[in-house]
């Protein structure tokens, strides 16, 4: 048994249908779509509770896997229509700053030229500072997707000197000590 999948959703402020394996939620005019695979049953409860369950009643290693990621998913897509989703991204380095040009992110990273990103459909930038912005969206994945795809662009994080583009949502960001010269203990002795 998977112990995700055993758990029910709350779907009190979002619309949920059901119609040919795909599980539609749809608030605001946003909408997101779950594949429910074959093998699962879905039930909606009066009282507004999602749960999915087996038909059968041996499962595979997989089915018991997907059960679980089934229920993240639906989990996920309720609570970015109601909430929200938001990923914080620090620029850190000399002259690197971020803004607004339109529609695109304009990024300037150290290099001769600006870098001009074009932002996904459903996800927003708001700059905070130039060099921390946030992006946000009710899709998790759109989210995380543009938030790593910025992350590891051009100036990935250098754990020497500190400096790149970093993710403040609980990463650990290591920083090493720098690389010192090794001297010959013969050496010293003439110096």
């Amino acid at each position: 048994m998977s112990r995700i999948g055993l758990k029910n959703i709350e779907v009190k402020d979002v619309e949920v249908k059901f119609s040919e394996g795909i599980l539609s939620f749809s608030k605001n005019q946003n909408s997101l779509n779950v594949k429910i695979h074959d093998g699962f049953a879905v039930e909606i409860s009066e009282s507004k509770v999602l749960s999915i369950t087996p038909t059968k009643e041996n499962l595979s290693k997989f089915e018991r896997s997907i059960w679980g990621t089934m229920v993240s998913l639906c989990k996920n897509a309720v609570e970015g229509l109601t909430k929200g989703f938001q990923k914080e991204i620090q620029l850190v380095g000399v002259g690197f700053k971020a803004s607004l040009d339109g529609s695109k992110l304009k990024l300037q990273l150290g290099l001769s030229h600006d870098v001009f990103l074009s932002i996904p459909k459903d996800v927003s930038v708001n700059i905070v500072n130039p060099a921390k912005f946030v992006l946000s969206s009710f899709d998790k994945q759109k989210v995380g997707d543009f938030a790593v795809f910025l992350s590891k662009y051009k100036r990935k994080y250098n754990p020497y000197t500190g400096c790149g583009i970093i993710i403040n949502d609980g990463r650990f960001y290591r920083r090493k000590e720098a690389k010192k010269k090794w001297i010959r203990k013969w050496e010293l002795d003439f110096n």
